[in-house]
């Protein structure tokens, strides 16, 4: 910890001295940096459990600051209950003298809230609690000693002084305590007791005004102000005792513990505390247009309140309850209170909306305070109007929560928060006066029903504005700039870019429209190669106009770099869409197309990174450029785009070199498109009897091809869908043979075209001057099924596509603060296929309800389509010219059996795998937030770009998450349930369970370790061959190496698999498939063993204690994944306090 503290401190005078923060000194920082004083281990720190941590909070806090409200409402009602009982009589009080004593602890309440806002701020909060608690106990208490309005008045006004810190001590110790998405919950919970109190203040007053209760020197008034008095000073004891000031002094939790409760709620961008005043803090506060709103909100409430605490005995006595029965009858009221401020703070937490909840517990204030207003005769009808009216008092703490979610910065914060009482105590003070002298009460019940209306229109402009302000942010530049541990810094919301005001979540508002359209897939062959000729001229044209206006001497990043990559923005918003319809698109025509467009796209790419004058100008730029000068991410673009000149032969002597240099790209170009259009439309299978796939389960023979003249035959393709399961569970050896060496001798024609590009590459390094084990045959033997009793088809019974889907971006919503809204499909132009599935993606309400991207599914097989799983991305995210963010597109594509008329497509284990690492890359792509679109998503360094993807596999081998994941398929409908009895062994056969059972659970984790040496050598026997064929001794050994030989030599030698014994090592033809060698994964195939090493050390590190640890999830995805390839990988990923790697 000590090491991280200094590296904070170094990092944050780094970030202010760069102007990156103007307002913010390290000293000045929030109370929550003193988490890096604490002597606790890592380990220690993963050991804790936060589930348990967040009860162990909630049993410490939320009871006793239960009873302090509930006290504090007592209180504030014991004028109402001793007006029943005799105080007006015995003091001699006027109608309007009584009014005053009800508005004058408003005043006080008011008068001292500023400067309890001041002195919050520099205080201990518990301790402060404790002191003003003791002294309004001991002045309630000297209520009973008053004789007349003089003297009563006095202490009321005192009582309102000393009362008025702790509703803002509350509010801020919930905010300092909880995440954003949980303080909610918790202010219902601890306001609850406003209702508690009216339930259990009224029989108390009830039984105090008995006869039997007095005392003779003391009337039931004064003695209702002694008790509650005692009872008052005697909770502040037991608060002293109970409370910390913060997580830091908190003896009931561990070290540990105190370092992931401070962790845990860097979420709300809001830190702990700050003891010192910062005067910007409160002229931002006054510029903000919320503020007067908030004001307006709690300052009508409170008329209704103020109205109805002074009144409302009093009203109830005037239906015709005799006066100690009015008491009792208010018992009611306290519990419709109770349980409307908890039941709808609930569902605001529940649903992360907290206007909503606010506005339906106005709508109830509405509804009721009408009927309490047009029921004036009817005596039962008026009291169940009253009753229910209250549950409006929730809308009061709602706003108090919306606040504290919605502010940051200590100063500002605190201010807010003394806004929002002023508020309170004015409508407080004035709901009494406006209401006076009414002996009918018709003016307390007007303003009951009108109170509520004006709300509900004031909570819809705060919405508004919250959403329009999370908008203009979403498009800001600024949202690019990450400052480390910014949410301990004491920013205000409006300094902290990365701020989102809770507004709503999109889950409940699904009609709410994308700032940004959606793709769109018309393209005819004809449009599509037209449309790519014009992106390749617009690129020439803008290449030759910096050539002709720029010269060497006044070059800048600005006027040379800034317009290329603005070009490359526009033309990666299409390009990608028009080379992607190679991939999935049923038109031959329109795939030919496709790779034409491609063609056209890498020979412009060519020809740019080979014009002279551009070169010579980004050369200037980096001989011009000082240190500073730029951002990181500018700074590695200009490094890279100038770099790339280079690569491209720019820095070989002119004539003959360049010349060959440009010929071998160019022929390179012309065989890598090649080699994937001969991949992508294979199509190879092979005919085989019903005998001879036996073992096969049904599903998979339900799918194959039938002969249609022996329906004995079926055409079994070498898609994965077919190949794993006859490879895996046929009985006869001959046919896994068969099918094996069918899947290993597709694509021969590119046996040669991949030759030819290692041969090419070799000279294009070396003008740049880069330059006794058991003999197992994989067909021999059947699966790891029977050893370890794991059927992978009664598992995938469990798993249909449509369910683990759903399931597996509810994970992502809840770990990374994502929310998935599946389009309507109505606008078949979004979508290239009847298949594809589009979603809409936005930030949970948790981080402001943003939008971030398009994802779209494409996951059946079909002619035409490349089946292999991938992801795509279709338009990435950048700043365009005016700072305005666009948000990217992602496409995952995949090849699962397509549902048949008795079961959906079900997953196999290895599949949900699959679908795991793959929506990883889309996921990655997705939230991923740069400046350019060059380091967009997952355009990291070869050898750590898989290490999202494989950090969540491991998702996949936890109980907890296959349990929640799986659903048994036959619980999807009537029908599926009806032919799995059918497949069971009839009507009779009891249903199965419909969760994965424990045993099988286990079952599949057991079997995570069976020959998982053997798939990790696979992965390195292909690496091997990368890195064999790109490092050749000489350039006369690339030419005369057969690759096919070496391919199954290493296969032997490094797998230990062993080829059919009459032909050597020349069988099969492996590699001619491998795309990743040729698309750009060339000496980069180790890099999926180098990250899974870095995604298991993450996984252990963070999240092996609780997989759906959402406080890690949103640091991995705001420390890792946002940053895509915008810095250097492994400098970003070791950023003070957010150590990664251990």
């Amino acid at each position: 910890m000590e090491l991280e503290k200094q590296e904070f401190a170094e990092t944050t005078v780094q970030d202010v001295e760069s102007g990156a923060l103007k307002n913010v000194k390290p000293r000045d920082a929030d109370l929550a940096l003193g988490v890096y004083e604490l002597d606790v281990t890592e380990a220690e720190i993963a050991a804790v459990d936060h589930q348990k941590l967040v009860r162990k909070i909630d049993l410490r806090l939320i009871p006793i600051m239960t009873a302090v409200i509930t006290l504090f409402t007592m209180d504030k009602a014991t004028l109402s209950y001793s007006s029943i009982m005799g105080i007006r009589h015995d003091a001699h009080l006027t109608s309007n003298e009584y009014s005053w004593l009800g508005s004058i602890f408003s005043l006080g309440y008011m008068f001292a809230n500023l400067p309890c806002a001041l002195i919050i701020q520099k205080v201990p909060l518990s301790k402060w609690v404790v002191v003003n608690m003791s002294i309004w106990g001991v002045l309630l208490a000297c209520m009973a000693a008053g004789k007349n309005y003089g003297s009563l008045f006095a202490i009321r006004l005192l009582l309102g002084i000393f009362e008025a810190s702790i509703t803002p001590v509350f509010v801020i110790m919930t905010g300092m305590w909880y995440t954003r998405a949980e303080q909610a919950a918790r202010l219902g919970l601890w306001y609850s007791g406003v209702g508690l109190a009216t339930i259990i203040g009224s029989p108390i007053a009830w039984g105090l005004d008995s006869p039997s209760a007095s005392t003779g020197s003391l009337s039931s008034w004064q003695l209702l102000y002694v008790v509650f008095g005692a009872i008052t000073v005697a909770l502040a004891i037991c608060f002293y005792f109970t409370v910390p000031d913060s997580q830091l002094s908190a003896k009931f939790l561990t070290p540990a513990e105190r370092v992931v409760a401070i962790n845990r709620i860097r979420v709300n961008q809001q830190g702990i505390g700050n003891r010192k005043f910062k005067a910007y803090q409160a002229i931002e506060l006054l510029k903000d247009p919320r503020t007067y709103l908030y004001f307006a909100f709690q300052f009508i409430a409170n008329i209704g309140y103020g109205a109805v605490g002074t009144f409302g005995s009093l009203m109830l006595v005037s239906l015709g309850f005799e006066s100690r029965r009015a008491l009792i009858m208010t018992m009611p009221h306290g519990a419709t209170t109770l349980v409307g401020v908890i039941v709808t703070c609930y569902f605001a937490s529940k649903m992360n909306d907290r206007t909503l909840w606010a506005g339906v517990s106005a709508m109830f204030g509405i509804v009721f305070g009408a009927c309490l207003y047009g029921l004036e005769d009817n005596k039962w009808g008026s009291i169940i109007a009253f009753y229910f009216q209250q549950v409006f008092v929730a809308a009061y703490i709602l706003n108090f929560s919306l606040v504290s979610a919605n502010s940051a910065g200590h100063t500002k914060k605190v201010l807010t928060n003394c806004v929002l009482l002023l508020g309170s105590t004015s409508g407080s003070m004035t709901g009494p006066q406006i209401t006076k002298n009414d002996p009918t009460y018709k003016k307390v019940k007007l303003v009951m029903m009108l109170a509520p209306t004006i709300c509900l229109l004031i909570l819809a402009c705060i919405r508004l504005l919250n959403i329009l302000e999370n908008r203009r942010r979403d498009k800001s530049e600024s949202r690019n700039e990450h400052v480390a541990n910014s949410e301990f810094l004491d920013l205000t919301d409006g300094e902290n870019k990365e701020f989102r005001r809770k507004a709503q979540v999109m889950k409940f508002m699904s009609f709410q429209e994308p700032p940004q359209e959606c793709p769109r897939f018309t393209a005819t062959p004809e449009s599509l190669l037209r449309d790519t000729k014009l992106l390749i001229q617009q690129t020439k044209e803008v290449q030759d106009q910096l050539s002709k206006t720029v010269k060497p001497e006044t070059v800048t990043f600005q006027n040379v770099l800034l317009p290329l990559i603005q070009n490359e923005h526009k033309v990666e918003l299409e390009k990608n869409i028009l080379n992607f319809y190679q991939n999935v698109s049923v038109d031959s025509n329109l795939r030919e197309a496709s790779r034409e467009a491609e063609k056209l796209f890498e020979a412009s790419e060519i020809e740019t990174f080979t014009r002279e004058d551009l070169h010579c100008l980004t050369d200037a730029v980096v001989m011009n450029s000082k240190e500073g000068d730029l951002d990181l991410e500018s700074q590695r673009l200009l490094e890279q785009v100038h770099r790339k000149f280079v690569y491209n032969g720019l820095g070989l002597p002119k004539g003959e070199p360049r010349t060959r240099f440009a010929e071998l790209q160019t022929r390179l170009s012309e065989l890598r498109l090649k080699f994937d259009e001969n991949r992508n439309e294979e199509n190879g299978g092979i005919w085989l009897t019903r005998d001879e796939l036996d073992g096969v389960p049904q599903d998979v023979l339900d799918g194959l091809e039938k002969d249609k003249d022996d329906p004995n035959k079926l055409r079994a393709t070498f898609q994965w869908a077919d190949f794993i399961p006859i490879q895996s569970y046929a009985k006869t050896s001959e046919t896994r043979k068969r099918i094996f060496l069918g899947f290993e001798n597709q694509c021969t024609q590119n046996v040669p075209i991949m030759k030819e590009i290692f041969v090419l590459r070799d000279e294009v390094a070396r003008l740049l001057g880069v330059p006794g084990r058991p003999a197992i045959w994989p067909f021999a033997k059947r699966p790891r099924g029977d050893q370890f009793s794991f059927d992978a088809f009664k598992f995938a019974e469990y798993f249909s596509l449509d369910t683990t889907v759903r399931g597996m971006l509810e994970i992502f919503e809840s770990l990374l603060g994502l929310v998935f809204l599946e389009d309507d499909g109505t606008d078949r132009d979004k979508y290239w296929h009847d298949d594809v599935k589009l979603f809409h993606v936005w930030d949970s309400e948790l981080r402001g309800g943003g939008f971030v991207g398009y994802l779209y599914m494409d996951l059946h097989p079909r002619q035409g389509k490349y089946n292999n799983p991938s992801n795509h991305n279709l338009q990435p995210g950048f700043l365009d010219a005016n700072g305005v963010r666009r948000y990217p597109a992602t496409a995952l594509r995949c090849g699962f059996s397509k549902p048949t008329p008795k079961k959906p497509s079900l997953l196999k284990h290895s599949e949900v795998v699959l679908l795991f690492h793959e929506l990883g890359h889309g996921i990655h792509d997705l939230v991923s937030q740069t400046k350019y679109a060059r380091f967009h998503g997952t355009r990291l360094v070869d050898d750590f770009c898989e290490t999202p993807s494989i950090l969540l596999e491991n998702w996949c081998w936890s109980a907890s998450v296959l349990e929640s994941l799986s659903q048994h398929y036959s619980t999807l409908s009537p029908e599926y349930l009806q032919i799995w009895k059918e497949e069971a062994g009839g009507e009779n056969v009891p249903p199965p369970p419909t969760k994965l059972p424990n045993e099988m659970i286990e079952s599949v984790i057991r079997t995570r370790m069976v020959n998982s040496a053997l798939v990790k050598l696979r992965v390195l026997h292909i690496a091997l061959f990368d890195m064999a064929v790109h490092t050749p001794r000489s350039h006369q050994d690339i030419v005369d190496m057969n690759i096919s030989e070496l391919y199954n030599r290493l296969w032997v030698q490094v797998v230990g698999f062993d080829g059919p014994e009459d032909q050597g090592h020349e069988w099969g033809h492996g590699e001619a498939t491998m795309g990743h060698i040729v698309d750009g994964y060339d000496v980069g195939f180790y890099g999926y063993l180098l990250s899974e090493v870095y995604a298991l050390d993450i996984f252990h590190s963070f999240f092996k204690a609780d997989p759906m640890n959402a406080i890690e999830g949103h640091r991995y995805r705001d420390t890792l994944l946002k940053k895509g390839g915008s810095q250097d990988e492994m400098k970003l990923y070791k950023l003070p306090g957010n150590q990664w790697f251990t």
